[in-house]
């Protein structure tokens, strides 16, 4: 009998359960949640024009939250805030707009 290559959504689901258990691989998809969250957003800067930066970010958030529990998440906020504010860095009204931040911090924070 021969073994089989398990097709690679089947690779991805089980390393993903996996890191319900292993601690490690739960930071390793919040390092990697939040690169390609941030890549897709300079990628798309100029079409966004600086409107959607945070939303972006929720499903980075959740799929951290999900593989690695209430420590990942709340790491995936960090990221993602501090993405946020570098890629705002280039426009200092857009940089102080504290308000939006905070609110992003709050529900970020609440959906981990």
């Amino acid at each position: 009998m021969t073994k089989t290559a398990a097709p690679i959504s089947r690779r991805f689901l089980e390393f993903f359960l996996a890191a319900l258990t292993d601690g490690r691989r739960g930071y390793l998809i919040v390092f990697f949640a939040v690169a390609g969250t941030a890549a897709l957003q300079f990628i798309l800067q100029d079409l966004l024009q600086g409107r959607a930066i945070f939303i972006l970010f929720m499903p980075a958030i959740v799929l951290s939250s999900l593989a690695g529990g209430l420590l990942p998440g709340l790491l995936s906020v960090v990221g993602a805030l501090a993405t946020a504010y570098l890629m705002q860095y280039s426009d200092p009204a857009a940089a102080r707009d504290w308000v939006s931040f905070s609110l992003f911090a709050l529900v970020g924070a609440a959906v981990a």
